[in-house]
């Protein structure tokens, strides 16, 4: 038996053997080409011997460097990028540590191991090479490639205790030597016995005398052997022959010694497919006084060298054959259909094999793919034990089972019979539903055939489920001799027929090859199993496939969430979006739901059950993802972005406020509460928190996704408009008729709730603020800001005063000091602060803060000017992204009109108008301005400027305003 301690050590002693060995080799390739450059390029014998020692002191630090550790690849999420740095670090390092230890035993010491990868890293790593590293949703995710120091750890979890004695199990072996002496068989078989001998102690299993006996009067060789030394349990067979020379007497100095030449020849043999992995031979001569002592001691030298490399040889193939999971197929042969079909069931009670679904079924032969861990005997044993199935053949990569119980043991064939044409794989996507809207525009059928030597033409493929389908899908497939060909093809599903699966099923598909061989035509029908599943069912393991169950279309979900909008009142100035979103909240509390878990354990399947959001809407009941779906179909009904965030266990839904960065105080001065994806803020919502307030919701769903980002946690978003590119949502055209009444008691106290939360936190982060004795550059500057976000112009304008007497050459400073003059009415000098900003350097805040003082002013030149800022910002970036940044509008998008506009009164400013004329600027640079009119008609300003504007307009001016960071 091998411990992993022993494997860890043989590992190493390997990595070091080839190391040598490849520099060995790499050096006399170097000397032959450096001599023949030295004597032909260089006629010099010196220039060559300086060119070898370079070429060998570089190959030499090369293999030395390729051999100091094993890479290791691994990606974290964090807060910064360091932290996601040391989180795939750790990760890497966990995962090169469960190549030398069970993973099990090294989670009951999970604190310790952790504690000793921060104590060493910088010991266990050699090397660490940052890949990528990304920003996503406020998140640093980090790809990392480490060179892990392998002695140093080796012998670090050795000594800590952390190597567990993991037994593997050593292979059946069975030796079948002949032995001659000058060509007369011998009895006494001394090599035999060594090579016994030797496996014995070392932990093999040998083939009992009976088994071996059977064997040997077969009288056989090659495949025919392996075979039936399979068919008796062995793995492993040594086959070969010891020859015994006559002895050789010399005589010294009148001493007479005797030689006898042993030659021993062996061969070690697969038995499940007879291939060799190794042939050994060896001549030993030993001389002694006597001709007895001379022979026997040669065969015992003979036998021990030959042992030691039998075993090498048996331990290197053992290990990779023993280790990881093998692809193979097995083909099963019985009159009863059934349990063709059964068969699969019957692959839980094999502990060797982790995984097989069923190919195709074709005319008593069925074809499945298998996952096995270990032997092909170990798996035969385990076959045979229940007593249905026995092996019969073997090839490469395939395993045939026969009806039946083996009563004898029986020879094993390596010959398959295999059609002309064979079917490699044939594989249907298993069908969901929901999904249909995919299956309409992608291939989810794929066919792969193979041909042998014979050439096949007009091969033509049907693919047809009668459950499903209406009618078949055929494709025709252009065939070269010998070949292999892989076709997609998608499927005409039946949409009635499909809704009528109450319950997961497996249907039979069939696939027909008819084509051409020789002149004849021939055809082919083989039976594919596909899985169905009901409306509801959803795979964990393709994410995006969860945007079809976002139903915004259904007539129910549409009349609740546009109820809810136009009804409400609004009684605060938080943003449109956000402001519906929690109205839409409030009013799914007043309906009411309960929690009810699905009976299904999705960490464990990947498969759930997930109600349509009218469906949850009538039952009142569901789990995480039914009210994450449901609250955002409804907000997608309006026009609000949505997205889920899933968690191993868990998903809710987020969405997007149309709030930029920028302008993020708004919502509250703490960042950690919201989650900033293409500079705007979305807010995560616990979706079954329905029950609490809104406020309750964000806060939860925000506190959970910070944790796990601290934590090092994994997790994935889903954007529901990035999802519908390929899972468009499913038709469900079900409607209720719902009353709307009474949803919207609790809506002014959840807007209240949020608002006041929001003022507040701004009026306390000026109070500390102004509490304290000294600040620095960096805090004068958020304080000022917070006067202007908070309504203190005045405020804001005498502390960025201030700030420019004492900071004056700082462009920041006089462009925060310009917008905070503007918002209390002196454009003029607003527009002077700001253009002596601009004399320090053009930078593009303060051209476009030029732009917008000019847009919202009264002056003739207003629009010329706003037209020439708004150029040279594209001309210095190059892209319209940096205006969404800056400003804090979509101006890199078409514009788009939402499902419900409360933009309010016609004398705020116009975003949608003022993005458009943006994008007429830099993209077809037709726009042409005169005094304070444009293409669209009328002012700009129509109230004459920023002094004659009311607070709501100062509010709308305040958010396009670029303050710039110190």
């Amino acid at each position: 038996m091998l411990s992993s301690v022993e494997m860890v050590l043989s590992h190493k002693i390997y990595l070091h053997v080839c190391s040598y060995y490849n520099i060995v080799i790499a050096g006399a390739i170097i000397y032959f080409i450096s001599h023949f450059i030295g004597e032909v390029f260089m006629k010099s014998s010196t220039c060559s011997t300086v060119f070898l020692c370079l070429c060998c002191l570089f190959f030499t630090l090369q293999a030395a460097q390729r051999n100091e550790g094993a890479f290791r690849t691994a990606s974290a999420m964090g807060e910064s990028v360091e932290s996601a740095l040391h989180k795939a670090q750790r990760d890497a390092l966990w995962e090169y540590a469960q190549t030398l230890s069970d993973r099990s035993f090294l989670r009951e010491y999970e604190q310790k191991v952790e504690e000793f990868f921060q104590t060493h890293r910088e010991d266990l790593i050699v090397s660490s090479e940052i890949l990528e590293k990304k920003s996503r949703y406020g998140v640093y995710e980090t790809t990392v490639r480490l060179r892990v120091n392998e002695d140093f750890f080796i012998d670090s979890f050795e000594a800590e205790g952390f190597l567990v004695e993991e037994q593997v199990e050593k292979p059946r072996v069975m030796v079948l030597l002949e032995e001659y002496e000058q060509n007369t068989p011998v009895h006494d078989n001394i090599v035999t016995h060594v090579i016994e001998g030797a496996l014995t102690a070392q932990g093999y299993q040998l083939l009992e005398e009976e088994q071996l006996e059977r064997v040997r009067q077969e009288d056989t060789d090659g495949e025919d052997l392996a075979a039936l030394g399979f068919a008796h349990g062995a793995d492993i067979i040594i086959r070969g022959r010891v020859d015994i020379a006559a002895p050789r007497v010399q005589t010294a100095y009148g001493v007479s010694q005797v030689s006898v030449p042993v030659n021993v020849n062996v061969r070690v043999i697969r038995a499940d497919n007879a291939e060799i992995i190794t042939s050994l031979s060896e001549r030993v001569l030993k001389r002694t006084l006597d001709e007895y002592t001379a022979r026997d001691d040669g065969l015992r030298e003979g036998g021990e060298i030959i042992s030691a490399g039998i075993d090498a040889a048996i331990s290197a193939y053992w290990r990779e054959h023993t280790r990881g999971l093998r692809r193979i197929e097995l083909l099963a042969h019985s009159q009863s259909e059934e349990k063709l079909y059964d068969l699969e069931s019957s692959f839980a009670k094999i502990p060797q094999i982790k995984q097989g679904h069923l190919r195709y079924v074709e005319q008593g032969r069925a074809v499945y793919d298998v996952e096995v861990l270990g032997t092909v005997q170990a798996l035969r044993r385990q076959i045979e034990q229940h007593g249905v199935w026995r092996i019969s053949a073997l090839a490469p990569g395939r395993i045939a089972l026969q009806e039946g119980e083996r009563t004898t043991p029986g020879k094993i064939s390596y010959d398959i019979d295999m059609p002309s044409l064979s079917v490699r794989s044939a594989q249907i996507e298993p069908i969901f539903p929901s999904r249909l809207r995919y299956y309409e525009e992608n291939d989810i059928a794929e066919i792969t055939v193979a041909g042998g030597g014979e050439q096949v033409d007009d091969l033509r493929v049907h693919v047809f489920i009668p459950r499903l389908m209406d009618m078949p899908t055929e494709r025709a497939v252009s065939f070269s001799q010998g070949g292999e060909k892989t076709l997609s093809m998608p499927l005409l599903l039946n949409e009635e027929k499909l809704l009528e699966f109450s319950a997961e099923r497996q249907v039979p598909a069939e696939v027909s090859l008819s084509y051409t061989i020789q002149g004849r035509r021939e055809s082919r029908e083989i039976m594919v199993p596909v899985r169905v599943y009901t409306r509801n069912g959803l795979d964990w393991n393709n994410l995006p496939s969860l945007g079809s169950f976002v139903t915004y279309q259904n007539p129910t979900i549409d009349r609740f969430a546009r109820y809810v909008v136009a009804e409400y009142d609004r009684s605060t100035s938080l943003p449109d979006d956000l402001s519906d979103a929690i109205a839409i909240f409030s009013a799914l509390r007043e309906h009411g739901f309960t929690y009810v878990s699905d009976p299904v354990n999705i960490a464990a399947s990947g498969l759930d059950q997930v109600y349509f959001p009218v469906q949850t809407l009538e039952k009142r009941t569901g789990d995480c993802d039914d009210f994450a779906v449901l609250y955002a179909a409804l907000l997608s009904a309006i026009g609000i972005p949505t997205a889920f965030i899933v968690y191993d266990d868990h998903v809710l839904t987020m969405f997007n406020t149309g709030v930029y960065e920028k302008n993020a105080d708004i919502l509250g001065v703490d960042r950690n509460r919201v989650i900033i994806h293409n500079n705007q803020c979305w807010i995560p919502v616990e979706t079954t928190m329905l029950s609490d307030t809104f406020f309750d919701a964000w806060s939860a769903a925000a506190q959970q996704f910070r944790q796990t980002v601290a934590d090092g946690g994994r997790f994935d978003i889903v954007e529901v408009a990035t999802a519908w590119q390929t899972y468009r949502p499913f038709d469900y055209r079900h409607t209720i008729d719902l009353p709307l009444e009474n949803l919207l008691s609790s809506v002014t106290v959840d807007l209240s709730h949020v608002y006041e939360y929001a003022r507040n936190s701004m009026f306390q982060a000026i109070e500390d603020l102004e509490s304290r004795d000294t600040l620095s550059l960096t805090e004068k500057n958020r304080l000022g800001r917070l006067y202007a976000r908070s309504g203190d112009f005045l405020a804001a304008r005498e502390h960025f005063s201030g700030l420019v007497e004492l900071y004056g050459e700082s462009r920041a400073v006089r462009n925060n000091y310009a917008c905070a003059l503007l918002l209390t009415g002196d454009d003029g000098a607003a527009i002077g602060q700001i253009e002596e900003a601009l004399t320090r350097g053009s930078f593009e805040e303060g051209l476009i803060n030029k732009g917008l003082f000019y847009y919202v002013s009264d002056r003739s030149d207003g629009m010329d000017v706003f037209s020439d800022m708004v150029r040279e910002v594209y001309t210095k970036t190059g892209s319209l992204d940096s205006f969404d940044r800056l400003l804090g509008i979509p101006v890199s998008t078409e514009p788009t009109e939402r499902a419900t506009d409360h933009s309010g009164e016609e004398q705020q400013i116009d975003r949608s108008r003022l993005q458009d004329m943006i994008r007429q600027q830099v993209l077809e640079d037709d726009f042409s301005g005169a005094g304070d009119t444009d293409s669209y008609g009328g002012n700009v300003m129509p109230f004459g400027g920023v002094r004659g504007a009311d607070p709501t307009q100062i509010a709308e001016i305040a958010d396009l305003l670029v303050w710039m960071d110190l």
